[in-house]
């Protein structure tokens, strides 16, 4: 309905947004269901919900970014990958930032979906960090999210007729 309608980019990518998270939904669905019975229950609600927004909305920027600049699906299967490596493998999102020598630390914490993991793993009472770099994660989140929106937009190659 959103892309018959002529709607601004900004429509247009919050509308597909939305689309792909309403697909995830049943498994999100379940993961939440699993997660107390693991042991695993937020207790900070407010930042658990607040990293999985702007990491969605991140990640979902970034994803519009990417399809500006290739034409052919086969194209973008190679950056993807590699992306996806060095988005989520590489940095501490499955694995706890605690391990890593304290000069990559911050490093790590430069990376929004290891900076959205560390607010997570916290708020699911994981490890505790300090108010320093719960803080320097929330803003690299918000940070990343609103640039990668911002230049999602305006670099956007679809233009409303």
């Amino acid at each position: 309905m959103v892309a018959a309608a002529p709607v601004k980019p900004a429509t247009y990518m919050f509308g597909l947004a939305l689309s792909g998270l309403f697909f995830a939904t049943p498994g999100m669905l379940v993961f939440v269901a699993v997660m107390p019975m693991q042991g695993l229950i937020p207790s900070n609600p407010l930042v658990f919900a607040l990293a999985c927004i702007l990491i969605w909305s991140s990640s979902t920027s970034l994803g519009f970014i990417i399809s500006n600049f290739f034409r052919e699906l086969r194209e973008v299967w190679p950056v993807i990958s590699i992306l996806t490596f060095a988005l989520t493998i590489i940095p501490p999102v499955y694995y706890p930032i605690t391990i890593l020598p304290d000069a990559l630390k911050l490093l790590a914490l430069a990376i929004p979906t290891s900076a959205g993991g560390v607010l997570l793993h916290e708020a699911l009472g994981l490890y505790s960090l300090s108010w320093s770099t719960r803080l320097l994660a929330l803003v690299v989140l918000v940070v990343y999210s609103t640039v990668l929106f911002y230049w999602a937009i305006k670099k956007s190659r679809w233009r409303q007729p």
